[in-house]
């Protein structure tokens, strides 16, 4: 078994083998080649065993271990995609990174008991461990898999987000939404008699310019003149 991975699909490849990955083991600070590898068929069915060379070897269903972030230490995303805080793996602060931890007690930042995060003595981790196993058992995604097993966290977050939504004092300024609105006020009816019409003159005004009623004007008096002096000389 100390083929390498490309060895290793160059042989199976003929069996439905697309993909090898040796599993690694970390002793200290360093890692460490097994014997086992991870094999990905080209097929929904597993098969129970595959030949290499002479040896049969059987094969069993690969739940992989939870996904941990670590940068904040919570379970379910890695550190490319996290947006929370840089967290200690040892002592669960957040002052420092967990090469330049010198605590010499430990604490877990998920379950708060006295352990490191990445220990698998870790109630939460084993929580994870049978989310990934029906995970990839029932061909679900971490989400769907995390509500078959534990609904009960759903509707306690949910629940949880309610009443914090509720209780929280509200931003808005009751001077620009309060509106005073006054007392209405019962307006008296109006008698008839007491409407009165003003009487509107029906004189026409006169439409004629200026010019034309000078010219009128003195022509009327050149008649009258004129009228005067036949009276004068018929008496």
């Amino acid at each position: 078994m100390k083929s390498t991975e490309e060895e290793i699909l160059e042989g199976l490849s003929s069996q439905g083998v697309t993909a090898v990955k040796r599993i690694f083991m970390k002793k200290g600070t360093t890692l460490v080649a097994t014997k086992h590898v991870i094999l990905t068929f080209n097929t929904t069915k597993l098969p129970s065993t595959v030949k290499a060379g002479y040896i049969y070897c059987k094969t069993r269903l690969y739940i992989p271990n939870p996904i941990r972030c670590f940068k904040c230490q919570r379970f379910g995303h890695s550190k490319t995609a996290c947006r929370g805080r840089q967290t200690c793996c040892k002592c669960a602060s957040v002052d420092h990174l967990t090469s330049d931890c010198q605590s010499a007690e430990l604490l877990c930042a998920n379950c708060k008991q006295p352990h490191s995060a990445d220990s698998k003595d870790c109630p939460q981790w084993k929580k994870e461990k049978k989310i990934q196993e029906v995970r990839t058992k029932q061909n679900l995604s971490y989400y769907e898999a995390k509500k078959l097993l534990f609904p009960e966290q759903n509707s306690m977050s949910y629940s949880n987000a309610l009443k914090s939504s509720t209780s929280q004092p509200s931003q808005t300024d009751e001077r620009l939404t309060k509106v005073i609105v006054p007392p209405l006020i019962k307006l008296k009816p109006v008698k008839p008699n007491v409407l009165r019409v003003k009487n509107v003159s029906t004189t026409k005004p006169s439409t004629e310019s200026p010019s034309t009623t000078s010219a009128a004007q003195s022509k009327f008096k050149k008649h009258s003149q004129n009228a005067k002096q036949t009276k004068a000389s018929d008496q």
